[in-house]
């Protein structure tokens, strides 16, 4: 019997389905893929997997055991499976079009993704929005040299710092503004289009003070240093 525990958590799930999508042919060890594998390999794989799926918990089985559920996981799914003969059960063929079905799920994410860090994007390579209280806005020579600034996933943009050397002089952001405690030559090195943990702030006399408080936010593409 399979030790007591933990029940495999849907995280530990789809891990093990993208597993099985990657190798396919350990799904039924009678494959012509599976049989040009040794031994040795297949249980380096299983090993691997089974180090992982209990590595993220809760549940924690030997590697026999999760390919029992790995075979329990294509039972639950065999109504997706209608087409195939009647009691021929689990199979290399059922396993790989459950994977399949796993994949096209996961790129329908990915483009979902894709499709809203594009609409950020759009917001970022504007200019930055105007995060003072009532109609004062402040401009800062925008051709010149504009205030760097970052985007959150909610689409607001937060300048970062508040002050810089500008033609001679050192314009500075109104107090109480929003930014980010970041430094101008930490935003030049910045990768556009990869999510960054930053620090909040909020600008007083030319500073932005840290408020202890930190929110994802990302380089726009267009930004130049």
């Amino acid at each position: 019997m399979a030790p007591k525990g933990p029940r495999m958590s849907a995280v530990q799930e789809e891990e093990l389905l993208d597993f099985l999508e990657q190798h396919v042919f350990l799904a039924r060890a009678s494959t012509e893929l599976s049989q040009s594998l040794t031994a040795a390999r297949r249980r380096a794989l299983w090993d691997e997997i089974t180090e992982a799926l209990n590595r993220a918990g809760p549940a924690v089985k030997t590697a026999e055991h999760w390919r029992r559920s790995w075979r329990q996981i294509c039972c639950r799914k065999r109504a997706e499976l209608a087409h195939l003969r009647a009691g021929q059960g689990w199979n290399a063929l059922a396993c790989f079009r459950i994977c399949l079905n796993n994949y096209i799920h996961n790129i329908m994410k990915a483009l979902l993704y894709i499709g809203a860090s594009c609409f950020l994007l759009l917001a970022l390579n504007g200019s930055a929005e105007n995060t003072q209280t009532g109609e004062e806005y402040h401009d800062y020579g925008t051709d010149t040299c504009p205030f760097p600034v970052l985007g959150n996933k909610s689409l607001k943009t937060k300048f970062v710092g508040c002050r810089q050397e500008c033609n001679g002089g050192i314009p500075t952001i109104a107090d109480g503004s929003p930014c980010y405690v970041i430094d101008r030559d930490v935003w030049d090195w910045m990768v556009p289009l990869l999510w960054h943990n930053c620090p909040l702030g909020e600008c007083e006399k030319g500073v932005c003070v840290d408020q202890h408080k930190k929110e994802t936010c990302m380089k726009g593409k267009g930004e130049k240093k």
